[in-house]
């Protein structure tokens, strides 16, 4: 480790780069996911441990960045749902339970 002058592209996001320095050397997702076990994922989704790290990490973003994280969550939820209704409009059969 080097400690020099502050640099001031990497100084906004300092706490971020540390924390994910942490959990790769203390292999926090992974131990996660080994507690949790395996949930249904798809091929661009997340294991439960990275939603985990990701939602802690949240917690550090301003209350106008946390706005705007939960505003795009609620358009994602309407398009969805949106898609959802379409697909079901067309009579599509319903998921077969496993």
């Amino acid at each position: 480790m080097r400690i020099d002058a502050p640099d001031p592209t990497l100084t906004s996001v300092a706490g971020m780069i540390t924390v994910t320095e942490l959990c790769d050397r203390l292999d926090t997702i992974g131990r996660l996911n080994a507690a949790i076990g395996p949930l249904k994922q798809r091929r661009r989704g997340h294991t439960a441990g990275e939603v985990l790290v990701g939602i802690a990490a949240a917690q550090r973003f301003s209350d106008g960045q946390w706005a705007a994280v939960e505003t795009g969550l609620g358009d994602v939820r309407a398009v969805a749902c949106s898609a959802w209704r379409r697909w079901r409009r067309r009579g599509r059969p319903r998921c077969a339970s496993r």
